[in-house]
């Protein structure tokens, strides 16, 4: 099944609001626009099973719209959430659970024209399993990443990815109450301006992926990493880089 609230001409699109108790869900949603994305709110008091192969609140211009779900229990989604936008900010997904959460797919808030990415908030009070490449990069300006653990996380990410071409490298902060391990490629670049902000945080030993990259890649200077840690190990399976890699006069970061 379909849910579609797009704008069929000019304008924003549409809104879709769930309450719910638990279950599963497993329509495709669309609520794209051409002057602005609309918004998908899901509220459950229990757990969450969100099966869809693609969501997607998408905009020709203007913001991106956003994407919340909150899950009274477990929360698991499984398919792609799109907020993007041509020329503006891209928009906002954000994904929370009281208990454990499973997310796979492609999460992608960019802004592919002008504009500066968008914004992905996921929070769970336990384990957070996320095997999800997520994407929130601008032309003018990286978006931020920010999840949050009260457990052990996990990213088998493929790409986590807040870069820019003209302004500053976005934020990506993960952090765990427990173990955190991290696998594929987190990067805050910028091209033509400063590198971003990454941030990395556990309260049990840490597994770092094979590139951590804040780097200035044209001209102006490395972003920062920040590693901290409670545990006794930090697994180390590539390299952490905020070089400045260009011909002008930037400097690394740190």
């Amino acid at each position: 099944a379909t849910i579609d609230v797009s704008a069929s001409g000019d304008g924003k699109g549409g809104d879709v609001v769930i309450f719910t108790s638990q279950g599963e869900f497993t329509s495709s949603i669309f609520a794209t626009g051409t002057s602005g994305g609309g918004n998908i709110n899901i509220y459950g008091s229990g757990d969450l099973m969100l099966n869809s192969s693609n969501w997607d609140i998408s905009t020709t211009a203007g913001f991106g719209g956003t994407v919340l779900i909150e899950a009274g229990g477990n929360l698991s989604v499984q398919g792609d959430l799109r907020a993007v936008s041509q020329s503006g900010s891209g928009g906002v997904v954000s994904l929370s659970s009281q208990a454990a959460m499973n997310v796979s797919g492609i999460i992608d808030v960019s802004a592919t024209g002008s504009g500066t990415g968008g914004q992905v908030y996921i929070w769970s009070a336990q384990q957070g399993q996320l095997p999800s490449t997520i994407i929130a990069t601008g032309i003018d300006g990286g978006g931020r990443i920010d999840i949050k653990s009260g457990g052990d996380l996990v990213v088998n990410a493929k790409n986590l990815n807040v870069n820019t071409v003209t302004g500053t490298g976005g934020t990506l902060s993960l952090t765990a109450g427990g173990e955190l391990v991290v696998a594929g490629t987190i990067a805050a670049l910028s091209q033509n301006g400063d590198g971003g902000a990454i941030l990395l945080s556990s309260g049990g030993s840490m597994s770092l992926p094979s590139l951590v990259n804040a780097s200035a890649t044209a001209q102006g200077t490395g972003g920062s990493v920040s590693i901290t840690t409670g545990g006794t190990t930090i697994n180390a399976n590539g390299a952490v880089a905020v070089r400045a890699d260009g011909a002008g006069t930037g400097s690394g970061g740190s």
